[in-house]
């Protein structure tokens, strides 16, 4: 994703089958490869909230900045298709600037992700 001062966001939407390990666990990986220390589930609710579609599935959206090291950081978001069975996953990695310069448009792409009924 390239970014007003130049520098490239790197962008990827998987789909993983069940829980893929919850919330808590997919969230304290994403604060290990910045490298942050594991946050509490009580914790999360500090730097994350929900989110509706349009289509009314509720997401997870949470930002993750180092401040300790601001080139490190992540914009996240986890939709849990439980009917389905799995779990959908948009990360975009970058700089803090760049991940506060992405921050809205990221969110306007999770908020328009529609599912197919199955």
């Amino acid at each position: 994703i390239p970014l007003s001062t130049g520098e490239t966001g790197d962008f990827s939407l998987v789909r993983l089958g069940g829980a893929a390990g919850g919330v808590l666990a997919n969230i304290n990986r994403w604060r290990g490869q910045i490298g942050l220390e594991h946050a509490t589930i009580e914790e999360v609710a500090e730097f994350s909230h929900m989110h509706t579609t349009s289509q009314g599935r509720q997401f997870l959206h949470a930002t993750l900045i180092n401040e300790a090291n601001p080139d490190s950081s992540i914009l996240g978001a986890i939709f849990q298709v439980q009917e389905s069975d799995f779990v959908l996953f948009a990360k975009l990695t970058a700089s803090a600037a760049g991940v506060q310069e992405a921050n809205e448009s990221f969110e306007a792409f999770c908020n328009s992700i529609n599912f197919k009924e199955l």
